[in-house]
């Protein structure tokens, strides 16, 4: 059985249908226990594939953002699922975050402007650290196809 019919499955069930009932009625306090491994990112896959709103998971831990992250990216995809990662350098020390961090950093970003509808994972550090607004990044975008020519 593939991951997306477990989707399908899972976004039929009767639990789904009331947590999206309930949400949309605004009940936003809702509380959902009892999920093992890959079940939290099964159950807000299925909630964001009916429902079509943005949604911000913050994790505690960087290493439980990854996680539920690298989850997500199974049911969801790299379009729809999107990563915000944390500098992992603490701001008195004398040396630069990781280019792959800082190009992650900053594709999220895009994305989230340009695609309103996403699930990001965060950690609480991540969400902690300064970054660019999104009018400057927008200002400070350049978009280039293969083969243009642009003068430098």
């Amino acid at each position: 059985m593939s991951l997306n019919s477990i989707l399908t499955l899972a976004e039929e069930s009767t639990q789904i249908q009331h947590l999206i009932q309930s949400i949309g009625q605004g009940q936003y306090k809702i509380s959902v226990s009892g999920l093992a491994g890959s079940g939290k990112s099964l159950i807000l896959s299925s909630l964001f594939q009916q429902m079509h709103l943005p949604i911000l998971v913050i994790a505690s831990q960087t290493q439980e953002a990854e996680k539920f992250y690298e989850d997500l990216l199974s049911f969801l995809g790299e379009e729809k699922a999107k990563y915000f990662p944390s500098w992992e350098v603490l701001p008195w020390e004398d040396i630069s975050p990781e280019s792959e961090t800082i190009s992650q950093r900053i594709q999220t970003l895009y994305a989230l402007i340009t695609n309103k509808n996403l699930v990001t994972v965060t950690s609480t550090q991540a969400l902690l650290e300064k970054t660019v607004s999104p009018q400057i990044l927008k200002e400070n975008v350049l978009s280039l196809n293969v083969g243009q020519e642009i003068d430098y």
